[in-house]
Parts: structure tokens; C-alpha cells; sequence
């Protein structure tokens, strides 16, 4: 195609020259070497591009700018690799690729949020009413957006809102110290972080950027890298929470002729068949339930040592020298 009629700015020079190189069977060393360097500057001004451009528009907030890059991150490369110049220079190409993603994101998540948090199919209700927790103390690992705050405001008929972190704090004063002075203890605090990567949302990340004093881009990449490593353990996790739904489901369902058996007075020979298979139900839920509340998170210590390059022993004697070294701090706050 003919790009002589107006000349290419650089990045859209870089982006060509990209897929040039990339095309080319036989690359000499320094073709290669640049081949590299191309790869990396461009893949990180197209996720600083997917990041600010939400946010400069006001399209995003900047939590949900973060939250936003972990879901297009892995699809950046190939509009990389698949950009096609027409007279419309990559970042302006990127840009409206962004606006389209970024709006339908924006859409699905209000819409998530906008779900009744009373839904009578929502598992997380299911799952407290079953295992006869009225209190709603039970702590375990949560699968819904709503988490505890929508089944205590049921029983406690009192809306709970969501508490930030307090860094004002005195343990978190001294966690922040204790960073910023030691380089061994700011490792351990990042391989943590990595560690629990599946239970952090965009708000934590942020904080946690700030705390350790990484780039949020750069920390958001890590932790995205890390659940894709452990894909595996996701995949498995996933099918423990399918089959323990699917019996909470059919406990809803088994209640419902239960109920219906009642009604209408039927013979006590279908109620007590009803009730077997109920309890049935019930004890292989219990029993899903228990397996996958005692699974671990799904990124493991191999998984940290491999993303930053280190021996899995460090991270094995980091985390325990760390545990000793916050209860150490909690105790000298308390």
C-alpha cells in the first residue's frame, strides 16, 4: 500500500517495521536484537495507550482503568501484530480499539453490579443457608461479587458498606517503614502479593502500587502474569465450584417438590423419598463445599520463583522469615 502521501509518525513506523521483521525468515543477529527491542517498547506504550486513554477521556476511573488492562493485556499483542496502515496512524487505531473495549467493559461490569444481591439463585445464599451459618460468620473463599456484605444486611436488616484498608493505621505506618528501608523486606511484600494474586481487586492494586512503590501498570502486569501461570490450578478450582453449585442447586430444587409434597398432603412414602434424596444432596454439598474451601490459591510459590527469576527456596524462607516479621509487628502494635 502506498503510505508516500503522508509521512508515518514513529510509532506507527515501529509497528510497521515490527511486523516487517517479524515476516523475515533468517534475521541476522542485529535484527533480531532489534526484533526484541521493538517487541517489548511496543507492547508497553500500547498498554500505557490502553491505560491513560480510558482515564484522560473520562471514560474510566483509574481503578477501573487498572482493572480494564488486566482483561485486554493478553489481547494487545495481536492488534500489534494485525494493525493494517489506511491513513490512520496506529496510536489514533489503538485508541478507538480501547474506546469500543473500554465502553463494552464499562457496560458489563455495571451491569454486574446492578444484579440483585437478593437473587434466590444466588449461590452465595444457597451456600450460608445450607451449612446453617445464620450468623454469617462463616469465612471462606467467596465466588460472588457481593461477598459478605449482601448476606449480613439480609439477616441484619442494616446495609454494611465495603471497608478500604486503613493505612493511616499504626501496624500499616510501620509496614510502609519497614519497605522503604529494607530492599529484602520490600521483595518478600511483592512475592506475597503475587502469592495472593487471585484475591486482589483493581482498589488493592492500586494501594499496594503505591505501598511498594511500583508502577501500577508494571504490578498489574506481574499479577496477571501469574494467574496465567497457574491456569491449571484455575481450571480445577473452577471445576470443584461447578460441581459443588450444581448440588446446591439441586437441593433448591428437592426443598421445592419437598414443599410441594406438603401442599398437597401426598402419602408419607413420597415425602420420605423427597427428604433421602434432600439429605443426599446436602451431605455431597457439604462435602464440595469443604474441598473447595480448603484449596490453596492458585499461585503457587514455583510460580513466583519462575515470574521473578528467583530460586523457589527464597521464596520458600522469604515467606516464613516474613510471617515472623509481621506477627512481630502486630505484636509490638498492639
Amino acid at each position: 500500500m502506498d503510505t508516500s502521501d503522508r509521512p508515518l509518525d514513529l510509532l506507527t513506523r515501529k509497528v510497521l517495521e515490527f511486523q516487517r521483521l517479524s515476516n523475515t525468515k533468517n534475521l541476522i543477529k542485529s535484527e533480531e536484537k532489534q526484533l526484541k527491542q521493538f517487541q517489548i517498547e511496543l507492547l508497553d506504550t500500547t498498554m500505557l495507550i490502553a491505560y491513560r486513554y480510558p482515564v484522560t477521556i473520562r471514560l474510566l476511573k483509574e481503578e477501573e482503568a487498572s482493572e480494564f488492562l488486566l482483561k485486554i493485556y493478553r489481547r494487545l499483542p495481536r492488534i500489534i501484530r494485525e494493525f493494517r496502515y489506511e491513513h490512520l496512524s496506529f496510536e489514533s487505531y489503538l485508541k478507538k480499539v480501547v474506546f469500543w473495549q473500554a465502553g463494552s467493559f464499562l457496560q458489563r461490569k455495571r451491569k454486574h453490579e446492578n444484579l440483585c444481591p437478593c437473587d434466590p439463585n444466588d449461590p452465595e445464599i444457597i451456600e450460608r443457608i445450607i451449612t446453617g451459618s445464620k450468623q454469617g460468620n462463616i469465612s471462606y473463599r467467596y465466588d460472588c461479587n457481593y461477598r459478605d456484605v449482601a448476606w449480613d444486611s439480609l439477616i441484619a436488616e442494616s446495609t454494611q458498606e465495603y471497608e478500604p484498608w486503613d493505612l493511616s493505621s499504626l501496624l500499616c505506618r510501620k509496614v510502609a517503614d519497614k519497605i522503604r528501608t529494607s530492599k529484602t523486606f520490600k521483595k518478600r511484600m511483592l512475592q506475597l502479593v503475587l502469592l495472593c494474586a487471585d484475591s486482589l481487586d483493581s482498589y488493592q492494586i492500586t494501594i499496594l502500587s503505591k505501598l511498594l512503590s511500583i508502577n501500577e501498570k508494571e504490578l498489574a502486569v506481574l499479577i496477571t502474569k501469574a494467574i496465567e501461570k497457574s491456569n491449571r490450578r484455575m481450571e480445577i478450582d473452577e471445576s470443584l465450584r461447578t460441581i459443588r453449585d450444581t448440588h446446591y442447586y439441586e437441593v433448591l430444587r428437592l426443598q421445592g417438590q419437598l414443599s410441594m409434597l406438603y401442599s398437597v398432603n401426598a402419602d408419607s412414602y413420597y415425602i420420605e423419598q423427597v427428604q433421602q434424596r434432600l439429605e443426599k444432596a446436602k451431605r455431597h454439598y457439604v462435602q464440595k463445599y469443604e474441598e473447595s474451601k480448603a484449596r490453596p490459591g492458585i499461585v503457587t510459590h514455583n510460580v513466583v520463583a519462575s515470574l521473578l527469576s528467583i530460586p523457589k527456596g527464597t521464596v520458600d524462607s522469604g515467606m516464613l522469615a516474613l510471617r515472623k516479621m509481621l506477627q512481630q509487628l502486630m505484636d509490638d502494635t498492639l
